[in-house]
């Protein structure tokens, strides 16, 4: 069975940036992460890094927009959101 729900056609970009939301930059996790995307042929373009993190912006704030009721969630995302500006601020 495939759920649909949060199924979507785009970017490899978005997904990039999904799996390295919660990583600090450099970590060992994204080094080892983004040298198997390559190994396995994925193609990073120029800026990438940035490029993933403005894709992942788009979702979190869309998640922050579903997050009224859930208080400790929508600090969660309010915490990623501010980091991410930070960062390529």
């Amino acid at each position: 069975m495939l759920d649909w729900e949060f199924a979507f056609a785009g970017p490899p970009l978005v997904d990039v940036g999904n799996m390295l939301r919660y990583e600090p930059p450099g970590s060992e996790f994204e080094r080892y992460f983004i040298h198997g995307y390559v190994q396995e042929g994925g193609v990073l373009p120029e800026r990438w890094k940035l490029k993933s993190k403005l894709a992942d912006l788009i979702a979190l704030l869309d998640l922050l927009n579903g997050a009224a009721d859930a208080p400790n969630r929508a600090a969660d995302l309010v915490r990623l959101i501010d980091r991410l500006l930070t960062e390529w601020a």
